[in-house]
């Protein structure tokens, strides 16, 4: 605009007109100053909105970031508390969450035990590949192989909490969905905690055995108490039949012990089948069942409790554990 050949034309009109062009003037300054105010306040508004914008997508990626790791940090305690019996509390679990083994909570049995054969003359090496046990899809799964590994035909794995934990008394219990198979032999199970200073002190040290199955019976399990007096074929056990012709290969099932000051008690499912009580095994030995014993869970191949695998046992042979809990009375 040529602001000084606008005056001297405004200057030179008649006087009525130049009062119309300097209100038109004024009119039109003042409508073009408000468009220019006007512009600028939403041209701001749209940058702190954008800001704005930009800083709540940061804040949702932090907060995103955040409860990702939380979630893979809290997905072992992930789980419905309302499947804790009334009158317990949760002491320890592992849900199988994560995407790999837990070693701040499980340490790995590998070889072939202080006499070869775990002392139950097992064919199979223990390893803690990933080839014999994994987490995948919120399950820990334990898995028997035929294949030459450290001098023998046949690997699997052994988990253990002798490092990390151990408890007198207390609910234990699993969800396990187990192997089949002539000499396939998983087994769910405790130990006294002594045992991992020197094996020999077994049976004296005390062993229950939440679950054990015999592979060419897949529908039947055993819960056991060992001791003093009172071991291998000569031990306290009681077995368990699913009716017809179910397997426990075929479902998942809740193996648990409730064990007190005086008495063990086996369920599966919820159903009680077995009771051992301190007079019980007086009969035959020491109650030894009054200290801390750990937990051990594995698929042993072979042995003197199965017998060998044969022609008829197929390979691989997995057994998946939806949890392990152990609970306390409240």
């Amino acid at each position: 605009m040529n602001l000084m050949a606008d005056l001297s034309t405004l200057i030179s009109l008649p006087p009525v007109r130049r009062v119309a062009q300097c209100f038109l003037l004024l009119v039109f300054t003042l409508w073009a100053l408000g468009c220019q105010g006007d512009f600028t306040y939403e041209d701001a508004g749209t940058d702190d909105d954008d800001d704005s914008a930009d800083d709540d997508d940061d804040d949702n990626d932090t907060g995103d970031d955040d409860d990702d790791d939380t979630s893979g940090d809290d997905d072992d305690d992930d789980f419905d508390t309302d499947e804790i019996p009334d009158g317990w509390e949760l002491a320890w679990h592992d849900e199988f969450n994560s995407s790999a083994v837990d070693e701040d909570k499980w340490s790995f049995d590998t070889g072939t035990g202080f006499d070869g054969g775990w002392g139950n003359q097992e064919l199979q090496f223990y390893t803690s590949r990933g080839y014999n046990v994994k987490v995948e899809d919120g399950k820990l799964k334990i898995i028997a192989r035929r294949e030459d590994f450290g001098g023998r035909q046949y690997t699997s794995a052994r988990l253990t909490t002798r490092e990390t934990f151990a408890t007198t008394y207390g609910r234990i219990e699993a969800r396990i969905k187990l192997p089949q198979g002539q000499g396939i032999w998983p087994a769910f199970w405790m130990i006294g905690a002594e045992y991992q200073q020197d094996p020999t002190v077994w049976p004296g040290c005390g062993e229950i055995d939440i679950m054990e199955c015999k592979g060419n019976d897949p529908g039947r399990i055993y819960g056991s108490m060992h001791g003093p007096g009172y071991s291998g074929g000569n031990c306290f056990s009681r077995n368990y039949a699913l009716p017809g012709n179910d397997t426990f290969a075929e479902r998942f099932s809740v193996f648990a012990i409730e064990w007190e000051a005086d008495r063990v008690m086996w369920y599966v499912d919820g159903t009680k089948y077995s009771t051992f009580t301190e007079n019980n095994i007086s009969a035959q030995g020491n109650w030894v069942f009054d200290h801390d014993f750990y937990i051990n869970i594995n698929v042993s191949v072979g042995g003197n409790y199965v017998g060998d695998p044969d022609s008829s046992t197929e390979f691989p042979q997995v057994m998946e554990v939806d949890y392990i809990r152990v609970l306390k009375r409240l």
